[in-house]
């Protein structure tokens, strides 16, 4: 018998969009453009990682 997890939710989700409003994060401003949203799972809930420029 193999024992697996029961995977219900991803950990990691990327999320593309347009900026409509000012996002600032670590010291950068992202505003009007295209970026990418990095979230993570930490076991309480989903913070956000990383945002870059697309």
């Amino acid at each position: 018998m193999k024992l697996t997890k029961n995977k219900r939710f991803k950990v990691r989700i990327e999320i593309k969009k347009f900026a409509y409003l000012p996002i600032i994060y670590r010291g950068s401003l992202f505003w009007l453009s295209k970026i990418k949203i990095e979230k993570s799972f930490n076991g309480m809930s989903m913070r956000i990682i990383n945002v870059q420029r697309v």
